[in-house]
Parts: structure tokens; C-alpha cells; sequence
């Protein structure tokens, strides 16, 4: 007789195959499973960094373009604009400081992510201060050292942090004019016989640290300033026109007649433990810093007939006892070159930089 509860005995062996089979199967679908989700994540995690690679680039691009300029609402584009979120300006000292957040989304390569990025910056001029006076002192010159320093009325041709005697008889102050017309020492305002209040000396206010006065970096640290510079020297000079940062390391002799630089496209000009000298009419317009580092020299700074610098000079050494120079005292030359455009510089703001999904 058949009895319906009792299971036949192939089917009794075929039962537990069947239920190992769907333990198997389910075991792979979670496998699959997982193994998909691990794959969507790592693709995701892809996509995001992409689209903040994008997003980075083109923050990227932007700071380039503010740091070659000076006007951003005129010379920048309107997408270019729209990734500045907030614009703080401010005046430190004589130069014009911006405080900027920059901000930027990138997409991933579906579309279906993105990413943004934030980073704020503060754009400033390389020179930090003009320099108030023809020519800035930072140590007595040598005895024998002279000058012609010409400045327009109640503005200074000589600043210094140390005594500068003018009883030497080859030291005269006078008007630009009496300048170009070689009457400096005949119509002097400053010389042997009177210093005038053209001249300021032993002044605690004075610099005693001209890098750090004009680019904000210490003395000992001044290497930090060689990457802005456009073009370098070794014992020579450039003879081109051409404006910008100019850094000699040694000595920078300019021929007769050169012209560096010019009122529209002033010059910056670093000598580096050397000696300048102007051959007859060579001038020189824009800045020039001669600086002695780590060396116990002094050098000479000598110009020939008709050679000067029109601007300021600024020295940390005592000029060897041959020199002479002549300096035309120019403000608003001075002015244009802190805010050429090729002379600024943009820095990150530490800690902030940010992302976001």
C-alpha cells in the first residue's frame, strides 16, 4: 500500500543537493552583489576625483590670470569673475592688498557626480613700499663716495639710518631741473656749506633692512624672492629695454647710451655682491637695490657723464671709495612699477583650502 508521507528514496538524496544549490546560489548573488557595490564605489570614487581635478585646474587657471593683472572686474572674463565669490581690499602701507575666495565645481565623466573647490588668496604687489627718497642709506658711504640727488620741493633725495657727511665737497642735493641742466652743485640745496631738509640722516625710522622694507622678506631670506624674478645675470647686465625683475648676481656693467627700462615700463633691478657702472648716458629707469649677503665687501657704484638712475637706489653697503652716482628722484615712476602687472603675486592662504560633494 502507498503511503503519501513518505518520500521516495531518490528524491530523499535529491533534497539535500537541491538545498546546498540554493545556499550556493544565494551565497553568489551576495558575492555579486557586494562585488558590484565595491565596483560602483571605486568607480564614484573616480568620477569625484575627477570632477575635483577639474574643479582644481580650473581654480588653477584662474590664479593665474589674477596674478598678472591688477584690474580684475576690466581684464578678467565674466566665467572668470563668477569664480570669485568675495573681494576684500585694503591699503598696508602704500601698497594695494586683496583678500579673494576663489571657488570652483567640477563633473565627474557620466555627469552624475560632482565636486567643488574652495581656496582663498591674497594678491599683493612684489614691492610692498616705494621708496621715499633717491637714495636710501643703510651704512655710512665711504669718505671719498659722491653724489648729485635731485627731487622735485618737500621731497627727500637722501634717507639713511646712519650719519652721511656732507663735508666731503662731493656731495650736493638740488631740484630735477638744476639736474638736467647740470647746475646741481651750483644751485644745490644740500652740500658742503648747508644740508637742507631734503636730507634725513641717523634716523631710527630709517631701514635697516632693505629687503625686508621693500618686499616684506627678511635679509637672510631673500632667496625666496629669486623665483619672482623674469630674467638673471652673472657679472653682467641686461642691455634690453624691457622692464620687469631683473636679478644680477656679481658685477652689472651697462654700456654707453643703454636704457633700461622706461617710464612707461619701469624696471626692477637686484645686484647681488657687485658693483654697478654706467658708461656715459646709460640710464637706468625704474629701481635699483645694491646689495651685499654673507660677504664683508663693499662696492662701488659709478656713472660716467650723463648716466643716472631715475627712480631710487637703495644700498646696504658702504660704497667703495670710487664711487658716484647721480639719481633723479622719480615718484610716479616709482608708483607704476609696484603696480605693473607683471610685478605681483598671489598666496594661497594656508588651511584654506576645502572641498566639497
Amino acid at each position: 500500500m502507498y503511503r503519501y508521507d513518505t518520500v521516495p528514496r531518490g528524491m530523499a538524496l535529491l533534497i539535500p543537493i537541491i538545498l546546498l544549490l540554493g545556499v550556493s546560489v544565494s551565497s553568489a548573488l551576495m558575492v555579486s552583489l557586494a562585488l558590484n557595490d565595491r565596483l560602483q564605489s571605486q568607480n564614484n570614487s573616480v568620477e569625484i576625483e575627477t570632477a575635483r581635478q577639474m574643479a582644481q585646474n580650473q581654480i588653477d587657471s584662474l590664479k593665474l590670470r589674477l596674478s598678472s593683472t591688477t584690474d580684475w572686474q576690466q581684464n578678467l572674463t565674466a566665467d572668470e569673475i563668477s569664480m570669485i565669490e568675495s573681494i576684500n581690499s585694503f591699503q598696508m602701507q602704500q601698497a594695494q592688498l586683496t583678500l579673494a575666495t576663489l571657488s570652483s565645481t567640477g563633473t565627474g565623466a557620466s555627469g552624475r557626480l560632482q565636486a567643488a573647490v574652495t581656496q582663498a588668496v591674497l594678491h599683493l604687489p612684489i614691492l610692498l613700499n616705494r621708496p621715499p627718497a633717491a637714495l636710501i642709506l643703510t651704512t655710512e658711504p665711504a669718505a671719498s663716495a659722491g653724489f648729485e640727488l635731485a627731487a622735485e620741493t618737500a621731497r627727500l633725495a637722501l634717507w639713511s639710518s646712519q650719519p652721511v657727511s656732507f663735508a666731503t665737497g662731493n656731495r650736493f642735493t638740488c631740484s630735477t631741473e638744476s639736474l638736467r641742466l647740470t647746475l646741481c652743485q651750483s644751485q644745490a640745496r644740500s652740500g658742503p656749506l648747508l644740508v637742507s631738509g631734503d636730507v634725513i640722516t641717523s634716523d631710527v625710522h630709517a631701514p635697516d633692512d632693505v629687503i625686508d622694507y621693500l618686499f616684506g622678506v627678511p635679509h637672510n631670506e631673500m632667496d625666496l624672492l629669486r623665483p619672482l624674478a623674469h630674467r638673471f645675470y652673472e657679472n653682467d647686465c641686461p642691455t634690453e629695454q624691457d622692464g620687469g625683475f631683473i636679478w644680477v648676481t656679481g658685477n652689472c656693467s651697462l654700456p654707453a647710451d643703454t636704457q633700461l627700462g622706461s617710464e612707461q615700463e619701469p624696471v626692477l633691478i637686484l645686484i647681488k655682491n657687485g658693483s654697478l657702472e654706467m658708461q656715459q648716458g646709460a640710464v637706468i629707469f625704474g629701481l635699483v637695490v645694491s646689495l651685499r649677503h654673507d660677504s664683508g665687501f663693499s662696492y662701488g657704484l659709478s656713472m660716467s657723464v650723463n648716466a643716472k638712475i631715475k627712480g631710487a637706489l637703495l644700498v646696504n653697503h658702504s660704497m667703495s671709495e670710487d664711487s658716484a652716482i647721480t639719481i633723479e628722484y622719480a615718484p610716479d615712476l616709482l608708483a607704476n612699477l609696484q603696480n605693473h602687472p607683471d610685478l605681483q603675486r598671489l598666496l594661497p592662504l594656508p588651511g584654506s583650502w576645502r572641498d566639497f560633494l
